[in-house]
């Protein structure tokens, strides 16, 4: 920080207090982590004040038209980020908000914008600077090595929860197995972080995605091995020889030590879907072995790609699920609170109110990427009073003391100390960041100090009424609900299930990372289900909940699985048709998925898996395996209708029951 405000000082660009502020927001806990937001906070500022100077040459002359453009570009800005993740997040909304930073500061003397957005840019390029070079040089932690543990962890963990699937012991409960998955999940944030620390993060990454993709792949497999066990419909020969072969295969890490040991799981357990009259609860227990092991190859493949030992042998893209109205919900609240605060500056009459301004576009659009917006408004209300405070004691009692430099960096330190203290605790960690920034914004550091003791309470009041604005707005201008929220995702799967069930086998193509993003994206919104259920628990019951057993989250995840399920029968019919021997029954399996949503005959889909299977008889080993996954999607959807019939009913998924 002081680097940064030297650098600014002896270039004697205007505000110099904002490379300090700049590095302030850039303080985070790891290398990776102040990399990869220095790059999203310097394409941000660009882009901001690229726009800003654009809205300047469109309206010079016209405020109300000016400010409109400002706010309508900070909620479009909302918007992409309440949609995006991390510091991709981060740089849309701020890019949004830099707009009003330096049009807005100019307002009433548009002409000046252009130099006020180069000056902008110039700061800001000194604090990234700064931040970056002290990252590089000082000790800090390595996120790709937490990546790497977490990882490691994780396939202990679902190994052990397959093997225990498959002798039949006690696995995790459907809310259980929810968080497993949004743990794996949680791993893409640290993704984006750690590939900035290493030479070829970007292969290194990739062997990380697959082998999330893969553990998530072999959680969901081994559920259904434990639920059709459950029902004890499948053969003790045959469980037995699954379990042999599960349990010699899997750990290859090279890209063709994957290959042969697929190829060799599969032909082994082919051979037991050849056996005399396999059941269809028989082929899905050897289909779903066959996804185990070879995720499991996959997940080692995709370790050993991390540590920098192996090429990954694939690069899968992990998709998330997207929630459009929560993100206009966004917009809409930044739009209001900003629209409220500008008509409040406007009646005040004063002629010096625009911090106000800047900072509800500022907070109020970093406000959305908060887990609990209501949490965040308090925390920037508390560290408001302390954060003007601090500001005022080092600008008239330490630094009228003596203007040397060094007397300047010995003044910022409590003020550094006490934020980096609060930040590091959960419970105060918003009102140790809005006390570190605000603190410097209220000094005002320039290259010509000023102490006018009347501007800087003035200043002081605006950061004090932009805090409460901001708090009044979080939590009462559309405030984020999370049972609404858990009702869109809901929604939102009722919906893809229902399609499923009447689509064509031909609107769904099988490829391998269309899958993979398949699985990323059910996981994903049932980790964003826990999120706002845990949310929910905390507003109800006023405390922290944790390992809260829902009804509610159980049923999302085991609609997930139906999805699922749905999703592979229809890519595995689809590749089906393709095949001379399968075509018809393919075809007419299709058929009878399509009928289920107003039928519920969960015996029709059983029969047509078994004449699937059955026109395999005489084919190849590869159109067996093709007939063997589309039989165990076909069956695992019947069981799972059959179970879940009362709740699709409800739904409005499956046609209401015959009086």
């Amino acid at each position: 920080m002081i680097s940064a405000l030297g650098a600014a000082f002896w270039l004697q660009l205007p505000s110099a207090s904002s490379a300090a502020v700049c590095v302030a927001i850039l303080a985070t806990p790891s290398r990776g982590q102040a990399l990869s937001k220095s790059i999203y906070r310097m394409i941000g500022t660009i882009a901001g004040a690229m726009v800003s100077v654009l809205l300047a040459a469109l309206f010079p002359q016209d405020r109300v038209l000016f400010l409109t453009g400002c706010g309508l570009w900070l909620m479009g800005c909302v918007v992409v980020g309440s949609l995006r993740r991390d510091f991709r997040a981060y740089g849309a909304v701020l890019s949004g908000y830099t707009v009003d930073i330096v049009a807005i500061a100019d307002i009433d003397s548009p002409g000046n914008i252009f130099d006020g957005a180069v000056n902008r840019v110039a700061v800001i390029t000194l604090g990234i600077v700064a931040s970056v070079f002290f990252n590089q040089i000082l000790p800090a932690p390595e996120i790709w090595r937490r990546l790497l543990r977490g990882l490691e962890e994780q396939a202990q963990r679902v190994r052990r929860i397959a093997d225990d699937a498959l002798h039949g012991e006690h696995v995790p409960d459907p809310v259980e197995c929810a968080e497993i998955a949004a743990t794996i999940l949680g791993f893409s944030s640290l993704i984006s972080f750690a590939h900035t620390e290493l030479e070829d993060g970007n292969r290194r990454m990739a062997g990380a995605r697959s082998a999330m993709i893969a553990l998530l792949d072999q959680l969901t497999a081994a559920r259904g091995v434990a639920r059709i066990l459950g029902l004890g419909l499948t053969s003790e020969d045959v469980l037995t020889a699954a379990r042999s072969i599960h349990a010699e295969t899997g750990e290859e890490e090279s890209a063709p030590g994957v290959r042969d040991e697929a190829a060799r799981a599969s032909h082994d357990l082919m051979a037991l879907a050849q056996g005399p009259d396999p059941s269809i609860a028989d082929v899905f227990v050897i289909e779903r072995v066959r996804t185990m092991t070879t995720n499991r190859s996959l997940a080692a493949n995709g370790i050993a790609a991390l540590r920098g030992e192996r090429a990954p042998v694939r690069d899968a893209s992990l998709t998330r699920h997207g929630d459009g109205i929560t993100a206009l919900m966004n917009a809409l609240r930044v739009g209001i609170a900003f629209a409220l605060c500008a008509g409040a500056c406007i009646a005040s009459g004063q002629s010096s109110t625009s911090l106000m301004l800047i900072n509800i576009a500022a907070m109020c659009a970093l406000g959305i990427s908060a887990p609990d917006s209501a949490a965040f408004g308090r925390g920037v209300l508390l560290g408001a009073v302390p954060a003007v405070a601090c500001g005022l004691l080092i600008n008239y009692v330490l630094l009228v003391q003596a203007a040397a430099f060094p007397i300047l960096a010995v003044s910022l330190l409590p003020l550094v100390l006490l934020a980096g203290f609060l930040s590091a605790r959960p419970s105060t960690s918003g009102a140790g960041f809005i006390i570190l920034v605000w603190g410097l914004i209220q000094t005002g550091l320039d290259n010509q100090q000023g102490f006018d003791l009347s501007s800087s309470l003035n200043e002081g009041l605006q950061l004090v009424g932009s805090a409460i604005l901001l708090f009044l707005s979080n939590c009462y201008i559309l405030p984020p609900s999370p049972r609404r929220r858990l009702l869109r995702i809901a929604t939102s799967l009722s919906a893809e299930i229902r399609q499923l069930l009447r689509s064509s086998p031909a609107d769904l193509g099988y490829d391998r990372l269309a899958a993979a993003a398949t699985t990323s994206r059910l996981a994903d919104r049932l980790a964003q289900a826990q999120q706002q259920m845990h949310l929910r628990r905390t507003y109800e019951t006023g405390k922290d909940t944790p390992g809260y057993r829902s009804p509610v989250m159980a049923r999302l995840t085991t609609l997930s699985d139906l999805c699922g399920s749905l999703t592979r029968a229809r890519r595995t019919l689809r590749e089906a048709e393709g095949v001379t021997s399968l075509g018809a029954a393919a075809r007419a399996a299709g058929a009878v998925l399509t009928r289920a949503g107003q039928e519920a005959d969960p015996a029709a889909l059983r029969d047509a898996a078994r004449h699937i299977l059955a026109a395999s008889a005489e084919a190849p080993e590869r159109e067996r395996w093709i007939a063997v996954r589309a039989c165990s999607g076909l069956a695992s959807v019947a069981w799972l209708i059959e179970e879940q019939a009362q709740a699709l009913r409800r739904l409005h998924i499956l046609a209401p029951a015959e009086a």
